[in-house]
């Protein structure tokens, strides 16, 4: 078993996406949550949005709502070789998220646009 640390975008964001499933989505807060990622969905260009920090107000909605669409997804499938992607090489440097994906075999670009959708 590994035990790899996992970038905190991932964890929290796989954690409120659970939560968010647990609520349900006829919950208000759901609802509303949605709501602004549809209208932050407009201003996200990269896949790179979601972990850079460059907007800590709404990054953690984008980052729920990616780990939503990664856990819970039509490449749901993936999510486990997205998350060993992300162990240590063998000088144990970390590993950045686009390698992660392309380990895993998610298309970083295809993913912003199913993301969108």
């Amino acid at each position: 078993m590994y035990k790899t640390p996992l970038p905190d975008w991932v964890t929290d964001g796989f954690g409120r996406a659970v939560y968010w499933r647990f609520l349900g989505n006829a919950n208000n807060t759901v609802q509303n949550n949605k709501r602004k990622i549809l209208t932050l969905s407009k201003k996200t260009w990269a896949v790179g949005d979601f972990w850079s920090g460059s907007d800590p107000e709404n990054g953690p909605l984008l980052q729920t709502s990616l780990m939503e669409y990664l856990a819970f997804g039509p490449q749901a499938a993936k999510l486990p070789e997205f998350l060993k992607g992300f162990i240590p090489d063998e000088n144990g440097e970390s590993k950045s998220a686009e390698q992660a994906f392309d380990s895993s075999g998610l298309v970083t670009k295809n993913i912003l646009g199913a993301w969108k959708v």
